[in-house]
């Protein structure tokens, strides 16, 4: 048996048969347009079914918690995530409002509203303003069609 053959299927850039290996393919796909649309609208409309059951459960396991304290921790942190995810679109680039239109949907819309409606709550109002102009080309693109 040779362990380091073995080892080096781990760490190196190739493939069994020794073609190189494109490792950028991640990386590429988590810089699009697509990819932001899709965690934005996955992290606001799941965070309450996943994420919050999780979340509850910990909580029943460490009574020492408080938890509302823990839950809005987690609202906050799934929000903000969320908002790093969205605020790389740029509404002047023809692939990013496709992406927008095309992936977004019907969830789309009611994440783009949740977001906005809790940033409001912490009067992030910079936040804001960058959703509300999201959401209008949103409502004014969809409503073209």
């Amino acid at each position: 048996m040779n362990l380091s053959r073995i080892f080096s299927l781990f760490s190196n850039n190739e493939d069994l048969d020794g073609t190189p290996i494109n490792l950028t393919s991640y990386e590429d796909f988590t810089a699009t347009p697509v990819f932001w649309v899709a965690m934005f609208r996955k992290l606001i409309n799941g965070y309450k079914n996943i994420g919050g059951n999780f979340m509850e459960n910990m909580i029943k396991d460490n009574t020492s918690l408080d938890s509302d304290d823990v839950l809005r921790a987690y609202e906050f942190l799934t929000f903000t995530k969320a908002y790093n995810y969205i605020i790389n679109l740029n509404l002047d680039e023809p692939t990013h409002k496709e992406a927008l239109l095309r992936y977004g949907g019907d969830t789309m819309n009611i994440a783009l509203y949740e977001s906005l409606l809790f940033f409001e709550e912490f009067e992030e109002y910079e936040k804001c303003l960058t959703l509300k102009k999201i959401i209008d080309f949103y409502k004014n693109s969809s409503q073209k069609t």
